[in-house]
């Protein structure tokens, strides 16, 4: 069997032992397969560097092989194709370690890893509008356990600027994917918020336990950002004060196709995002709004021109000039 059809076939195998969150050794054991198999399809020396250093994103044009570009698109698309088969069965919360174990397996191959960050920019800079909510739903869930392992990159040709200067420790994937998250026209608001909504309800979820401190280290700020700003501009509802939402954040995700609005309002009102709001790092301050609001191209704006007026007038003298600058306000 050629060497593709092997991974494959280990990839498939995979997919079978994911519903059961109690073979986590059998799980454990067929990453280990699916690893070895990569070894010998390419033999990359930076393969041996530590986890935690970071990884050297090349934003310029990069032309993969045949074997490859092969390879990248098979393990994202097997990652996404395992990760709906086990929510199909049970929750994030409750399928265990394969979805931790399958990125840090790809760490172990830091060339596959590369390729396959950098398709997942792609898809969601370019296509991002275009995308299936399968396709959502997987690159938010990998995305999240990229961030949760503090994988960072070492910007090469970037352009994007960044809210703060990268440092040696480089910086987060997730961060950096979410400069390319733009609300300026209809399309690409919408995916940004299906894409935070689904990203954010799947980061709480994974967290065991309720304290802020494990949420924090789970769930991406920019994503929090983009979500505070977006949700209250397309869903009037989320403007209007009412109780908590207290059941879990993915129940509204459960089901094709998906009520985005429904979904994003819950995650919206759940109490761990109220929670997470009143931290310094997730706050979206009245500049960060501002800066949004500016960004909106008028003439591709989902909202008419009366409705954005009356979005501005509730963000800027109900929610904004009520609150202090030490949440934010101004």
């Amino acid at each position: 069997m050629e060497p593709v059809g092997v991974l494959t076939t280990a990839l498939e195998e995979l997919n079978k032992m994911v519903t059961n969150p109690s073979n986590s050794d059998v799980v454990s054991a067929q990453i280990a397969v699916i690893s070895s198999q990569l070894k010998t399809m390419i033999d990359d020396d930076d393969d041996c560097m530590a986890m935690d250093q970071p990884i050297q994103l090349d934003t310029a044009v990069h032309k993969l092989g045949p074997l490859e570009l092969e390879v990248r698109d098979l393990l994202l698309k097997s990652f996404c194709q395992t990760f709906l088969i086990a929510t199909n069965v049970n929750p994030p919360q409750r399928q265990g370690e394969w979805a931790s174990l399958f990125v840090k397996m790809l760490c172990g191959h830091r060339r596959f890893l590369h390729a396959v960050l950098t398709r997942v920019l792609h898809l969601t800079s370019n296509q991002g509008p275009s995308l299936a909510d399968v396709h959502i739903l997987g690159l938010a869930a990998f995305t999240v356990q990229v961030h949760i392992l503090k994988i960072s990159l070492s910007l090469v040709n970037s352009s994007v600027h960044l809210a703060q200067p990268v440092g040696k420790e480089g910086v987060s994937f997730a961060e950096y994917l979410n400069q390319f998250l733009t609300c300026g026209t209809r399309e690409f608001a919408t995916f940004c918020m299906r894409f935070c909504t689904a990203a954010v309800a799947y980061a709480v979820c994974l967290s065991t336990s309720s304290s802020i401190d494990n949420n924090e280290l789970a769930v991406p700020p920019g994503f929090m950002h983009k979500l505070q700003y977006i949700i209250p501009r397309l869903i009037p509802e989320a403007r209007q004060e009412q109780g908590e939402v207290l059941e879990p954040t993915w129940n509204n995700l459960l089901g094709l196709p998906i009520n985005w609005a429904t979904a994003a309002l819950s995650v919206f009102k759940h109490h761990t995002f109220k929670e997470l709001v009143r931290v310094k790092g997730f706050q979206f301050t009245f500049h960060d709004w501002l800066m949004s609001e500016l960004a909106v191209q008028p003439d591709k704006d989902l909202l008419s021109d009366l409705d954005r007026q009356d979005y501005q007038h509730w963000a800027c003298y109900q929610l904004y000039l009520p609150s202090p600058p030490s949440v934010g306000g101004c």
